[in-house]
């Protein structure tokens, strides 16, 4: 439509000024798309800093889901044992093409947790086996990994990863170089499993995957190496064929969060050096039923489940198309990003946690290197303001920081509103709090996840 505004022929200052406002209505148009304008479709009744958490669907993909729900109560048959199963490639199909992997080597599961421990489970780790991991993995890498220390005597070897960081691919390069060089050879050989976060959770960073990948390679010749990509899937390309390539031997997304599918779905992806390990959580009725054989097969239907936000996976991919494909709505989420930090930082006088891996989320010392303080902030702004603020504190550092999710549906008045309401409600909390330094505080594991009604 923006086509209109070319100038019919030739060339000169004319038509340059003509393409600039053409460029400048373009850049105006994919704003208006995001934002307060997709306020009809995430009817949202917080404002929601934390997306990257746990996600939300847009109405239509949560329509159809609904939809799919009606369906499975009106035939629990005709849905258990056909439709759903077809639903379900189809949104396989469309996961396969849009990261570049055989439809074959490709599963969904309903989340990062249930893959991860597949696969852990899947390669029998015992004593004498050594599991790899930095000390910025997900919590519930290090939980497993700390169960299989206590219960399978597996060696634990953390890699640890130490903020502010001012140079972050330098400082995880370094810190595994560290971590490998202290190993002997004997247990560099016993490595039998490394977990990867391509981007890390709090804080969230970028790892330089293509590097450490290379480097556990040539170190770690035994090892399987599983790359726990959470927040990847739609925040970036991803390609299965580059990772194979590279030597990665599972990788695992959620679809429910930055692909804006409903909550409960997840791929996890199977290399070919250990696609033949890999066991489905359960052995359920369909087990080596003609149909249901190979990697697919086998997880096809692991006993009675809702398995509609799986079914929906695809519904999310024609949310995406009808919002103009993958360049206007990561630019979107990416600039938000970029501009939130940057207010913040103002705003608060204070700076961010790392230098990279600022895609569509940002890390932020907050006005306060008191947890308690910025704890009991958060709880206010979500009691009194309807505004959801993760904070914690960063284990190497101390610094108490925020995590800010830049979804689509955010707008930057958004962020400086909540980040303005934080400020005024810290600086009212600190002169009480200074009366309370003799008390003993409330444990903390350090993450500000508490508030009205939440149990963890």
């Amino acid at each position: 439509r923006w086509t209109t505004f070319a100038s019919p022929g030739g060339c000169g200052q004319q038509d340059a000024v003509v393409m600039q406002l053409r460029r400048a209505l373009l850049r105006t148009a994919r704003r208006t798309l995001f934002g307060r304008a997709l306020a009809d479709e995430f009817p949202m009744k917080i404002t929601n800093l934390n997306h990257g958490s746990f996600g939300s669907a847009p109405r239509a993909v949560v329509e159809r889901q609904v939809d799919y729900i009606r369906q499975s109560n009106a035939m629990p048959d005709v849905w258990l044992r056909g439709r759903a199963l077809d639903l379900i490639d189809r949104s396989r199909e469309e996961i396969a093409a849009f990261i570049h992997c055989s439809l074959e080597d490709l599963v969904l599961v309903e989340n990062a947790t249930v893959a991860v421990n597949a696969v852990v489970r899947s390669l029998r780790l015992g004593p004498g086996d050594g599991f790899l991991h930095f000390s910025t993995a997900y919590q519930m890498v290090v939980n497993l990994a700390k169960h299989l220390e206590e219960t399978h005597g597996v060696a634990r070897h953390v890699v640890p990863v130490h903020f502010p960081l001012t140079d972050t691919a330098a400082a995880f390069q370094q810190s595994l170089d560290s971590t490998l060089d202290a190993l002997s050879a004997r247990d560099r050989s016993a490595v039998r499993l490394v977990v990867l976060s391509h981007i890390t959770s709090m804080p969230s960073v970028e790892q330089p995957l293509a590097e450490l990948v290379r480097r556990l390679r040539s170190a770690l010749p035994n090892a399987c190496i599983v790359v726990d990509g959470a927040h990847c899937l739609g925040q970036m390309d991803l390609s299965m064929r580059a990772m194979e390539e590279l030597g990665v031997d599972f990788y695992v997304s959620i679809a429910h969060k930055w692909l804006y599918s409903p909550r409960g779905s997840a791929v996890l992806w199977a290399g070919p050096r250990f696609r033949e390990v890999l066991q489905a959580p359960v052995v359920s009725y369909t087990h080596n039923l003609p149909g249901f054989v190979g990697l697919a097969g086998a997880w096809a239907y692991l006993g009675t489940r809702d398995s509609t936000a799986m079914a929906a996976i695809a519904d999310a991919m024609d949310f995406r198309r009808a919002l103009g494909g993958e360049q206007p709505i990561r630019s979107y989420s990416a600039q938000l990003a970029k501009d939130a930090g940057d207010a913040l930082v103002d705003m608060w006088g204070t700076r961010r946690v790392a230098d990279r891996g600022e895609r569509f989320m940002t890390n932020v010392a907050l006005p306060t290197a008191d947890l308690e303080v910025a704890r009991a902030a958060a709880r206010q702004l979500l009691a009194q303001d309807n505004i959801f603020m993760v904070v914690a504190q960063e284990p190497s550092s101390q610094v108490v920081y925020t995590r800010v999710s830049c979804p689509i549906y955010l707008a930057l008045d958004d962020v400086v509103d909540a980040g303005a309401k934080l400020l005024s409600r810290v600086n009212a909390l600190e002169p009480a709090q200074a009366h309370r330094q003799g008390e003993e505080h409330h444990a903390s594991d350090g993450l500000g996840w508490d508030g009205p009604g939440m149990r963890f």
